[in-house]
């Protein structure tokens, strides 16, 4: 009798067979399996994700025929792609699963055969889960494997095997692993989906809010800056918006940008005036880590931040000589070098500026180079103060009334027309923004279907009204009448600007050479 070694292997030759068969099995799994991870992760449109997973889960297990399927919770929409299905099968699982719950196919989380659901443990409570199967069994779908991302039930169904035998619980395993990094998958491309909706959204909001149309005003005077606008914003020339504080120039620049080629680019603001002069050139051009106490890693400027864009600088007046240097050559050569940067880096940015005082004052002082003037000043635009639009007051007025109503969640319906006069007659020094800021106020002081009132508005507005009503009652000749008005108003206005000749003269909407003739000619020498 032969005695058989432990060690020694008694596999006939039809056992190695199969366990080659096996391994090379495993093996193309295997590969197909990384091929599947590494080709269906980057894909963000998720038809074409669905596309390619099914094929690949397909040449997994091998499968004749096969479907998959995504149904969106929020908008009720459907995907669908089939492969090697007939049509008729198709068609009637189509409307199957348009007419039965889909929840049915939610409740799973592993695959399953569709053919072997138990009727007591796995159909479900209202059996549905049972009458979905049939309608897969029917279609020629033997196995489903789901792919429930958040928000979304959906699968992939497969039908017929290439060898000719069943599904196995060894398929429903493999399956199973495939599944989660498709749902993974198909989670990421349906939130890529979403952001570049939201992005298209906030897009077409900024534009919209952004929109000529929402610059308000019909007045001559912005009639000219409106002619100027069309001419410049399809270019990419440099423009310098001048204008007093607080009429718009923001705006407009943000206007510029959103209706010209670089709209799909960013648009960055920066105001030169309220930040030191090494904290606005780190800034805007960025530092090197080291270069400096507190420069603890790199930074980019706000020019290569907003290369292809376009940077509006606000209050460039402002700037100190040596800045001003480094902004010459940015204009000029479109380079830049961070502070602590021995290399040059290229940028591609417009340049919109704006001041409120006069730069050519501030080049005859030597205040401000001539060559960054020039540069700047390609294609000028003076902004005008309210106090020279005031036909757009009440234009302005109502724009306000409703934007701030709205957000207040209550109806207002207009102003009286004492409280339209008072704006009328006030010189607005702030511009636009302080006519907005005082009709804000207006509407936090208002109730649900008031009408605005001079009960509403400021006391320096209705302060006017006071001094016209008290020039009235003394009674007189108009002339004479007038002239105490004036003399009021002079001496109110010197009073609340502290005997500030300059800002009495903005706030009364004449010149300090004007102000300075009348208050001779009133006897005025100082108020307290």
């Amino acid at each position: 009798m032969t005695k058989i070694s432990p060690t020694e292997e008694t596999h006939s030759p039809d056992d190695s067979a199969d366990v080659e068969t096996e391994l090379a099995r495993r093996t193309f799994q295997l590969q197909t399996l990384q091929d599947l991870s590494r080709n269906i992760g980057p894909l963000r449109d998720v038809e074409d994700l669905l596309k390619t997973g099914l094929l690949y889960v397909m040449g997994v297990v091998g499968a004749l025929r096969g479907f998959a399927f995504l149904h969106d919770r929020r908008d009720h929409t459907t995907q669908t792609v089939p492969w090697r299905m007939d049509p008729e099968r198709l068609e009637s699982l189509l409307s199957a699963l348009e007419s039965d719950p889909l929840d049915a196919l939610s409740r799973r989380t592993e695959p399953w055969l569709t053919g072997r659901v138990d009727a007591e443990q796995e159909a479900g409570p209202d059996g549905s889960e049972r009458a979905v199967c049939s309608d897969l069994v029917e279609a020629g779908i033997e196995v489903w494997m789901p792919v429930n991302p958040e928000g979304a039930i959906g699968g992939i169904g497969l039908g017929g095997k290439l060898s000719g035998a069943p599904f196995s619980p060894d398929d429903l395993d493999l399956l199973s692993t495939i599944a989660t990094s498709t749902r993974i998958a198909v989670e990421n491309a349906r939130r890529y989906e979403q952001l570049q909706q939201e992005n298209r959204y906030l897009r077409n909001e900024v534009r919209r809010t952004y929109r000529f149309e929402e610059i308000v005003g019909t007045s001559p005077a912005m009639e000219r800056v409106y002619d100027l606008l069309d001419r410049v914003i399809h270019t990419d020339t440099t423009v310098l918006l001048a204008g007093e504080t607080g009429t718009g120039k923001e705006l407009i620049a943000r206007a510029i940008h959103y209706n010209s080629p670089r709209k799909d680019r960013r648009f960055i603001a920066q105001n030169c005036a309220a930040l030191p002069e090494t904290l606005l050139e780190s800034e805007l051009f960025g530092h090197k880590r080291g270069s400096f106490t507190g420069a603890t890693s790199d930074k980019k400027g706000l020019f290569e931040l907003a290369d292809r864009g376009t940077i509006f600088l606000d209050e460039i007046g402002d700037t100190s000589p040596k800045l001003q240097v480094r902004l010459l050559r940015v204009l000029q050569e479109g380079e830049l070098r961070p502070v602590g940067a021995s290399e040059w880096k290229h940028v591609d940015v417009r340049v919109i500026s704006a001041t409120n005082i006069d730069l050519e004052d501030a080049l005859r002082e030597g205040r401000f180079r001539d060559d960054l003037y020039f540069r700047l000043s390609v294609f000028p635009i003076l902004i005008p103060p309210l106090r020279e639009r005031r036909d757009d007051i009440p234009l302005l007025a109502h724009h306000f009334l409703k934007r701030y109503a709205e957000e207040k969640g209550i109806s207002v319906r207009g102003f009286t027309p004492e409280a339209m006069d008072a704006l009328m007659d006030y010189a607005f020094p702030g511009n636009i923004r302080e006519l907005e800021n005082e009709i804000q106020r207006a509407v936090v002081l208002a109730g649900d279907g008031d009408i605005l009132g001079l009960g509403h508005l400021s006391p320096k507005l209705r302060r006017l009204d006071d001094r016209l009503e008290q020039a009235l009652h003394e009674g007189g000749a108009m002339a004479d009448v007038v002239e105490r008005l004036k003399d009021q108003m002079i001496r109110g206005a010197l009073r609340e600007s502290g005997g500030n000749k300059a800002q009495a003269a903005r706030d009364l909407g004449v010149t300090r050479a004007g102000l300075v003739r009348m208050m001779a000619r009133y006897g005025i020498v100082a108020v307290r």
